[in-house]
């Protein structure tokens, strides 16, 4: 999972350099923020700094403090990014609370 994070977040820098376009950066974030595994998927909220489970049933979202609402709404706008990476600096700096999820 943290490397999925830094995947997301180098995406991001690259963006926000020239270096990919918007197309290219939402296929690196869902790239890379999607781990499969053990019957279940896992999805990287970039913009709420969260996981999301995918048991096939349902979703839920996670973070580091349990279970949380509904996500906020994305767009490429500089306030948008800032929020991304924050809530990616977040996931790199905190401990992971999904150990033992394959993938990651």
């Amino acid at each position: 999972m943290r490397r999925a994070v830094a995947a997301c977040h180098q995406a991001l820098v690259d963006y926000q350099t020239g270096l990919l376009d918007e197309d290219q950066l939402r296929r690196a974030l869902y790239r890379d923020g999607l781990l499969l595994g053990n019957g279940e998927a896992w999805l990287l909220d970039v913009a709420g700094g969260t996981w999301r489970r995918y048991d096939g049933v349902g979703i839920e979202r996670i973070t580091s403090h349990g279970r949380e609402g509904a996500a906020s709404p994305r767009a490429f706008d500089t306030d948008t990014l800032s929020r991304w990476q924050r809530g990616l600096q977040g996931l790199q700096a905190a401990e992971n609370p999904l150990s033992g999820v394959g993938g990651g």
